[in-house]
């Protein structure tokens, strides 16, 4: 198999393919708080002569967002983590997702025909008044058999799929 590492930089544009959880709400409301950090993340690095450019930014936002709101009874969408306090009793938590370490392995790096994706999230949960009560880390993870000539397409879903297994991990094990 031939791989155009050194040929040009590698740029991806990430989508996310998370279907809504089946999983009861939890009877509580919650704001979600989601940083510029998260919402335009993009993973840089130079490899065997490579830049490789991997923008999950709005990919992992549309799935936090639309995970949340399936996870909780209500999600009130703020713009800072001092919000919460202004919001009053009705919400229990502000919820803070953030990105700790993106990372992959293509075929050439690993000898096998298969890129591999982890993503290392992290979910903060402060009190109304701002106040950290506790911090959940996760990983997700995904491969894709390589194929043609492209590394843009089978990166994109190893990265989807590492998306949707912390998608998986959020809506089942966050409730623990």
């Amino acid at each position: 198999m031939v791989f155009l590492a050194g040929c040009g930089p590698v740029k991806l544009v990430a989508t996310a393919r998370i279907p809504e959880p089946l999983v009861v709400k939890i009877p509580v409301a919650v704001a979600l708080f989601i940083p510029p950090e998260f919402t335009q993340y993009v993973h840089k690095e130079e490899r065997w002569g490579t830049d490789w450019n991997i923008d999950i930014g709005k990919a992992q936002t549309d799935a936090i967002s639309g995970l949340i709101n399936a996870m909780f009874e209500r999600v009130v969408i703020v713009d800072s983590l001092n919000a919460g306090s202004q919001l009053g009793e009705s919400i229990a938590a502000i919820l803070e997702p953030s990105v700790e370490e993106y990372a992959f392995v293509t075929p050439r790096d690993a000898g096998s025909p298969f890129f591999a994706v982890s993503i290392k999230y992290r979910v903060n949960v402060y009190l109304p008044d701002g106040k950290l009560a506790d911090s959940w880390g996760f990983t997700g993870y995904g491969t894709a058999p390589a194929g043609g000539l492209s590394n843009t397409e089978p990166l994109e879903n190893a990265t989807a799929l590492a998306m949707r297994d912390a998608g998986a991990k959020l809506a089942v094990e966050f409730r623990d």
